[in-house]
């Protein structure tokens, strides 16, 4: 049997292997001064902002890294991302890509991530600004299948793909 892993102690570490390499630490700061930071955070302001969220989204959904999501891709990622949020309508692949060429480029993604208002559902606390704790709840309830706030050997092998 395998062990089920708790919200506190697995949002980081889904965190870091999912976004890998998100977080980066600021070593020009003193030891006592230190912060954690992400690489997608481009302004350096320690928080994700929307355009940055859509660069992480779009980067971690597109498996083969050729710039654009297909639809195997969009079927694997945006599932995930957006099963904690039942109350959303993502429609369909074809629905966003407008130009109609047959993939999903980082445009289309950000007018779905606007459209959809996912941005908003991770920040928890509307300030505009992903912190690490809600950049870290988010990515893990896109893994926490079942939503039982746990990951069991299945979810977390999803983390690793």
């Amino acid at each position: 049997m395998y062990k089920k892993y708790s919200l506190p102690l697995l949002a980081v570490l889904v965190a870091s292997f999912v976004a890998s390499p998100v977080f980066a630490e600021d070593t020009a700061k003193s030891t006592e001064t230190r912060t954690q930071t992400y690489t997608y955070d481009t302004n350096g302001d320690g928080t994700i902002e929307p355009g940055e969220f859509t660069t992480y989204i779009y980067t971690r959904a597109d498996l083969d890294h050729d710039g654009f999501l297909n639809d195997e891709e969009w079927k694997m990622n945006t599932s995930q991302i957006y099963r904690p949020y039942k109350d959303t309508n993502y429609k369909t692949y074809t629905y966003w890509d407008q130009d109609k060429n047959g993939k999903v480029d980082s445009n289309e993604m950000k007018t779905l991530v606007e459209k959809t208002d996912l941005y908003s559902k991770w920040d928890v606390n509307r300030d505009g600004k992903l912190s690490t704790d809600e950049f870290s709840k988010g990515t893990f309830n896109a893994y926490d299948d079942n939503g039982d706030g746990v990951l069991s050997l299945t979810e977390w092998k999803a983390v690793l793909r």
